[in-house]
């Protein structure tokens, strides 16, 4: 990731979304399975190491009672997505109408 941050121009934004459990059905298990969210303090240390007059801005969406989460930064006020899901997308697959991640916001700097 801080390879393809790079190579992107100064002052271009990235935002990185992912949930925010603390933990994970695997196999009908809860266990705790790293995912990209445990590696956004990471990210954000080698980009800023790199390049110092980068921006970074956390934040997380409220969860609502269905499993435990991070507060990861800020709390965003409220989890609607910005859009209706199209009914065919809704026929095939089980999209969330709310959003209920994580979310690393970095604006590279100049």
């Amino acid at each position: 990731m801080v390879n393809i941050i790079n190579r992107m121009p100064d002052g271009s934004f990235i935002i990185v979304n992912d949930i925010n459990a603390k933990y994970h059905s695997f196999f009908r298990k809860l266990v705790t399975i790293p995912t990209a969210r445990y590696y956004f303090e990471y990210l954000e240390q080698r980009l800023l190491a790199r390049r110092p007059g980068s921006k970074v801005w956390r934040f997380h969406f409220p969860l609502h009672g269905q499993r435990k989460y991070s507060c990861y930064g800020l709390k965003h006020p409220v989890n609607d997505i910005l859009f209706t899901v199209p009914a065919y997308i809704r026929q095939h697959f089980s999209p969330w109408e709310k959003c209920c991640s994580a979310q690393l916001v970095i604006r590279k700097g100049f």
